[in-house]
């Protein structure tokens, strides 16, 4: 089984996530659906 490393850059804050993953189609979707969630709290003023 492959694993992948990796650093994901927030566009929001610029913060770094690093981590590793087996399925990193899965993880880079998960790192964008939190960036979504994140977004609409900021929007909504929480």
């Amino acid at each position: 089984m492959k694993y992948y490393v990796y650093v994901l850059e927030s566009e929001i804050d610029g913060r770094l996530y690093k981590g590793q993953t087996s399925d990193i189609d899965k993880r880079i979707k998960e790192h964008n659906l939190e960036k979504l969630n994140l977004q609409k709290d900021i929007n909504l003023g929480n």
